[in-house]
């Protein structure tokens, strides 16, 4: 409180020094206005004094003693005398009239009816005029000086040339003495302050006054806010307007509102809930009505729903009461929570709701959850039967089961992979298998990473067969398998791969010893084919006789036999060459366009026997390619026999070759019987052959599109094809250019 009272009288204080220099830069301001008025009063007497002369009574004047004397001079006395009381009331107290001549100013008559004015001879120099007097003379212009002192004392005084002839000026001067001019101007300011005295001191007072009201009213409010924070009812005050002035501490913890969030905002924007009309309403009639000029109530009380911040609704009790408080009316608002009063039938009515619908929810949510229980206690009964099972069964089979993720991580592997690995399947398990696990191809060289079957399986919606790799085991030592990739789908999304592997040891020296028996039984065969095709040829080219019709016949079918057997010697033996590796490419630049047509002009008989139609796309630009043409002349053999053989009569058959993206393509289309979509992974595989072409042609022996197979990838490239069973088929071959 002492500081707060030091504080206040520095203020009282500095206020008291302002308001003395405001008094002090007014006084000074009224005393230059006075100033000014006396000497433009001087300025304006003299100017009429100047104008009442008679010019020719100041010609022949020569301001020397000798004027006295002169009838113009006695003139002039004379109209002075007739203006003398006038001149008294506009306090002058000396008239002269100044002339020039040899460079000095003289005196050239002084007025002798003036009291207590000594008479100045007419010639008497000026020792020390005034500046201004001086310009007078020159320019012919009025000025006011003073007041100056001369050697004749301190006056104020106004200097007005009076024009005589030939550019000669004579100044009529009134002066008035410097002590009657500060008299008349203290006498005129004397009451202006006192006035301006009087009110700078009520000023001081009011202001002290003042500041002592608006600290008690500091204080007031402060113990106010002090007395309403103490309390748990929320306490709030609006004006006229409605509008937030205050906001205790406890309606800040009752409506959840900051102060500075709700002050200067209407109170029906703040607590009532826009939804409750009928609340809104009721509240609205009755507030209009308290603050009614008319009414004569000081106090008034409500109950209602209110709004908080967070959109919570709760029963009050309203009590408004007036404020007169800054010469305006204020409201006065004391809010209660009532919502847990028993006896409030409002509140009682909302929680034995909420009561019952929280019961009735409950309950559904426990027979949901019972059910829900039993559910999963069926499901995890469940659950552990399958997983139990599917333990027994990955146990139970001969072949290496591994479970891989979309991270190709492996994340079960059944005990059969230490049979056939010797890793075991904890070692494996959170492993990646490109890593772990290294694969060889039938060369015995490493497989690339980017070129594993599992990088195809997670893309490919499909179940994938290879028979021609082999793992590393744990020892180092080589593995032959064949292994299953199939796909495990949820929601129409791979997120992983079963990998079922066996291995294949035994049933590749089986395979290589079957092999070889064709090898050198085809070897064996061609001997005598040859010699029945050179017979058969001779026979039915006459060499031997004329044949009848029937013997020529017989000796038809013979040739076609023939030709047959050889055909298949041929495949058996290409078959077996693949199997064995000694299948080697000589690659040498080809034309890929000349082989086509070669094997196109071999078919030709089949051809127009079938009455197909075979339509040729090219690339006019395809280049000479490094390559074998005997083994490309077998892929373009097969392929179009294939599409010759299973597309009806009157079909349509299309062969395009073409470069695209550095490989070049052979692509062969059909409007054939296509391939049954379940054996489509089998097409490829040796002397594999589809269910639905078996009984439409009898022809074939399962190996071409293996030969075709083996030989694009001897090449570096890769087969692949497009078919919808009785519509037709599309197979491919891409060949690198390099």
């Amino acid at each position: 409180m002492a500081k707060k009272s030091l504080k206040n009288n520095w203020l009282l204080f500095l206020d008291s020094i302002l308001i003395v220099l405001a008094g002090v830069c007014i006084i000074s301001w009224s005393n230059y206005l006075e100033s000014t008025a006396i000497k433009s009063k001087l300025l304006a007497s003299t100017e009429t004094l100047a104008s009442a002369i008679d010019p020719n009574l100041l010609q022949g004047l020569i301001g020397k003693p000798e004027d006295q004397s002169s009838e113009n001079y006695q003139n002039l006395l004379n109209w002075l005398k007739k203006i003398n009381k006038s001149i008294e009331k506009e306090n002058i107290t000396q008239i002269s009239i100044l002339s020039k001549a040899d460079n000095n100013i003289f005196f050239f008559n002084i007025d002798s009816s003036l009291e207590n004015k000594r008479t100045i001879v007419p010639g008497t120099v000026y020792k020390n005029p005034p500046f201004v007097l001086k310009t007078a003379l020159m320019t012919g212009n009025s000025f006011v000086a003073g007041p100056y002192n001369d050697e004749y004392g301190s006056y104020l005084s106004a200097f007005v040339p009076v024009f005589v002839s030939n550019g000669r000026y004579m100044v009529i001067t009134a002066s008035i003495e410097k002590e009657k001019y500060e008299y008349v101007l203290g006498k005129s300011q004397a009451p202006f302050i006192a006035t301006i005295l009087i009110i700078l001191f009520l000023g001081i007072i009011l202001r002290r006054d003042r500041i002592s009201r608006k600290q008690e009213m500091k204080e007031s409010e402060n113990r106010l806010k002090i007395i309403t924070n103490s309390i748990s009812e929320g306490i709030f005050t609006t004006n006229k307007k409605g509008l937030v002035d205050f906001w205790s501490g406890a309606a800040e913890n009752l409506f959840g509102h900051l102060f500075s969030e709700v002050k200067g905002k209407n109170i029906k924007d703040i607590i009532y809930d826009e939804k409750d009309k009928a609340s809104r309403k009721m509240f609205r009639s009755f507030y209009l009505q308290f603050i009614d000029k008319k009414n004569k109530k000081s106090k008034d009380t409500i109950e209602t729903k209110l709004k908080k911040k967070s959109g919570e609704l709760f029963i009050a009790e309203i009590s408004l009461t007036r404020l007169f408080k800054n010469d305006e009316d204020y409201t006065v608002w004391v809010v209660k929570d009532i919502t847990d009063k028993k006896d409030n039938a409002i509140a009682r009515e909302i929680m034995e709701q909420e009561m019952i619908n929280r019961s009735n929810e409950l309950e559904k949510s426990n027979k949901k959850l019972t059910k829900a229980l039993s559910k999963v206690d069926k499901e995890k009964n469940k659950a552990e039967e399958a997983q139990a099972k599917d333990e027994a069964y990955l146990s139970s089979i001969g072949e290496g089961v591994l479970v891989i993720d979309q991270q190709e991580k492996i994340v079960r592997a059944n005990p059969q992979v230490r049979v056939i690995l010797g890793y075991d399947p904890e070692d494996l398990i959170g492993k990646n298998i490109l890593e772990k696990l290294t694969l060889v191809d039938e060369n015995g060289r490493q497989v690339n990473i980017s070129d594993r079957p599992i990088k195809s399986a997670l893309k490919e919606n499909r179940k994938l067969y290879f028979k021609n790799y082999s793992y590393v085991s744990k020892s180092g030592k080589i593995i032959p398998v064949t292994i299953t990739l199939a796909p495990v789908i949820l929601n129409n999304k791979i997120i992983g791969v079963v990998n079922v592997f066996h291995d294949a040891t035994e049933e590749r020296e089986v395979d290589r010893a079957k092999t070889e028996f064709v090898s050198l039984a085809s070897h064996q065969l061609r001997t005598p084919l040859s010699s029945i095709n050179w017979y058969a040829e001779m026979l039915l080219n006459g060499d031997g006789g004329i044949l009848n019709k029937d013997q020529k016949e017989y000796v038809e079918e013979i040739y076609v036999g023939s030709k047959r057997m050889v055909e298949l010697v041929n495949a058996l033996l290409n078959a077996s060459r693949i199997d064995m590796g000694t299948f080697a490419a000589d690659l040498v630049p080809t034309n890929f366009v000349e082989i086509a047509e070669e094997a196109i002009k071999e078919l030709e008989p089949q051809i127009q026997k079938r009455e197909q139609i075979v339509e040729r796309e090219y690339d006019p630009n395809l280049p000479l390619i490094k390559s074998d043409p005997k083994m490309i002349k077998i892929i373009f053999q097969n392929y179009l026999s294939n599409a010759v053989k299973y597309t009806p009569k009157k079909g349509k058959i299309t062969l395009k070759v073409y470069v695209k993206k550095k490989e070049l393509i052979i692509e062969v289309s059909d409007n054939g019987y296509g391939i049954p979509e379940n054996q489509q992974d089998e097409i490829f595989l040796k002397l594999f052959r589809a269910d639905n072409i078996k009984d439409k042609n009898t022809e074939g022996t399962g190996l071409g599109l293996y030969i075709v197979k083996s030989i694009v990838e001897e090449l570096k490239g890769k087969v692949w094809f497009d078919s919808k069973e009785n519509q037709g088929s599309v197979f491919y071959a891409s060949i690198p250019l390099n």
